[in-house]
């Protein structure tokens, strides 16, 4: 397409036809057609035409990643339909759809789930079942994104039951070739991929994959639809080597993300390339050849620091945690931490856990919404409002105890622990390797000190950190089988292995935090990680077992005394 200043041999529409025909492929192109478009449309005073041209100046300006105007554009599409709601809801769910998308790459995630909320609703209310199934999956998405995975699967599950009793002559976007059943089939195994039930996952993949190899043998396959099945099936096998990653296949995996490959090369189809790039690092660095998932974790992040969207932005953490874990293996601790701290600030950057709570928050109001409205009837009744009023005064007393009783549980808890600290930096300091108990256990003296001093000397390199010290593979570090290591550290250290190396995380954590502010500035999830924990959670729960207050306030009451 030509820019042309002079637009009057262009019928309105062929000024339309040329838009819609180039405004995937040229944005920048299109603009001037759009623009024109708009002139004629508000000359003409046709409402549909004005939503059209605002519409259209929306999506190029997207494509061009200029979101806040295209979000400006979309309203003003809105606009135009305000008083023709009932006439054209379908056209204002997909301006909602449209600002969702938007507020979604620029990680504005409560925007976008109020769009997509209150897109659904529309739909809804005008029983428009044609989007229904498009829309949930956005609002899953975002549900994923915010790791409330359940949710997601829920929502997912909802769209399949919907399917399979739906007419396909009376839903356009279930035809007969299954893209959104196939689609959906995808989206419910990658929940519960996420969820870690692998086996369900692998179920539904599977059924997915081979309904969409049906589709793929079918002798007279239109070229578009061939397209839209292949680049299923990319994301389809992209899907089953990450299950079997996660299931610890390591080599079916790799056959997996082959294929996709395969899929990628012929077709030049790349939106599930980086995924492959990130879990086919991730399984060279469980086989140990570290260069090969150095060169794997480059190439994902590489591509997803290009993108700006914010479903990208878990696997570009990922990425650097890869390569951090990579070099960490290699010794090389440089690399090590530029990457740990690449994936910190990003974290920090986009993943503020006060932006999850901003969405439940706006999820509660728009789902109690219909509340307000009868609150209005209320608040005419003074008997009503006074009950509330003498309710929240009680509350809030309530509350204020509850606080100050918490508060000095705390500072008690807080001068217990920091006796434990001092007890742990003088023990820290004199690190001596004792066998005195040795008499009671079936082991040699000499095999005992072996171990004791080994164990010793890996507690001084924080090999409690790595999470691949399980049981067998710090046995296989001391030089002795899992019987003797574990009797040793019963015996000696007065716990089972779990809880030995739960109590060495824990005590290294209170050491950390107390001696460097810097650790003190760092979200709960992220220290999580530092701490050698997977799940926030899981790190949280250790932390009060073993200390008797939460990370949250072990840090308030250290920046109070410090």
């Amino acid at each position: 397409m030509q820019n042309h200043s002079n637009f009057s041999k262009f019928s309105t529409s062929d000024l339309k036809d040329s838009i819609v025909h180039t405004i995937e492929k040229n944005a920048l192109a299109t603009q001037p057609f759009a623009n024109e478009y708009l002139k004629r449309a508000e000359k003409s005073k046709n409402i549909y035409t004005v939503y059209e041209a605002y519409q259209f100046l929306g999506r190029i300006n997207y494509h061009l990643k200029n979101y806040t105007k295209a979000n400006a554009y979309y309203d003003q599409a809105i606009s135009a339909l305000k008083t023709q709601y009932h006439v054209y809801p379908k056209e204002v769910v997909f301006l909602l759809k449209q600002k969702g998308q938007s507020f979604l790459d620029t990680q504005q995630i409560d925007s976008s789930y109020y769009c997509y909320s209150k897109a659904l609703d529309t739909l809804k209310k005008y029983r428009l079942n044609d989007l229904l199934v498009s829309i949930r999956s956005n609002i899953a998405m975002i549900k994923s994104e915010i790791s409330d995975y359940r949710e997601a699967l829920h929502l997912h599950q909802q769209n399949l039951k919907f399917l399979k009793r739906t007419n396909p002559e009376n839903y356009s976007s279930y035809n007969k070739y299954d893209v959104a059943y196939i689609a959906t089939l995808l989206n419910i195994a990658t929940a519960h991929r996420r969820l870690k039930n692998l086996d369900s996952a692998n179920i539904y993949n599977v059924e997915a994959l081979k309904r969409n190899q049906q589709i793929l043998d079918h002798e007279k396959l239109a070229p578009q639809i061939k397209s839209i099945q292949h680049k299923l099936k990319g994301h389809l096998l992209t899907n089953q080597g990450i299950i079997s990653f996660l299931s610890k296949k390591f080599d079916e995996s790799l056959l997996h993300f082959k294929a996709a490959k395969n899929i990628q090369d012929s077709l030049k189809i790349h939106s599930f390339s980086l995924e492959c790039d990130l879990y086919k690092g991730k399984n060279y660095l469980m086989k140990q050849e570290y260069d090969t998932a150095i060169y794997f974790g480059k190439k994902a992040i590489k591509g997803f620091e290009k993108k700006y969207q914010f479903s990208s932005t878990r696997n570009l953490l990922d990425a650097y945690l890869l390569l951090s874990n990579c070099y960490k293996k290699k010794e090389d601790y440089k690399n090590a931490n530029f990457y740990y701290e690449k994936y910190r600030q990003r974290y920090e950057q986009v993943l503020d856990p006060q932006k999850i709570h901003v969405l439940n928050s706006i999820e509660n109001e728009y789902k109690s919404s219909f509340l307000k409205k009868s609150n209005k009837v209320l608040e005419k009744k003074s008997f009503f409002l006074l009950l509330i009023a003498i309710l929240l005064l009680t509350t809030l007393l309530l509350g204020y105890f509850l606080y100050k009783r918490k508060a000095y549980k705390n500072k008690k808890a807080f001068e217990t622990l920091m006796l434990k600290i001092k007890q742990l930096e003088s023990r820290k300091k004199e690190n001596k390797v004792s066998t005195n108990k040795h008499s009671s256990l079936q082991i040699d003296e000499k095999t005992v000190h072996i171990i004791l001093e080994k164990l010793s000397r890996l507690e001084d390199n924080y090999f409690f950190l790595d999470n691949s010290y399980d049981l067998s593979a710090t046995a296989q570090k001391v030089g002795t089988n899992t019987t003797y290591l574990s009797a040793v550290i019963n015996h000696y250290k007065g716990k089972n292995f779990k809880e030995y190396m739960n109590e060495l995380k824990i005590n290294h954590a209170l050491l950390t935090l107390k001696e460097n502010a810097t650790y003190r500035k760092y979200a709960i999830s992220a220290l999580a990680i530092e701490f050698g924990y997977n799940s926030t959670l899981t790190f949280t729960r250790a932390f009060k077992k073993y200390s008797g207050l939460n990370p949250s306030e072990y840090i308030q009451n250290l920046n109070k005394s410090i």
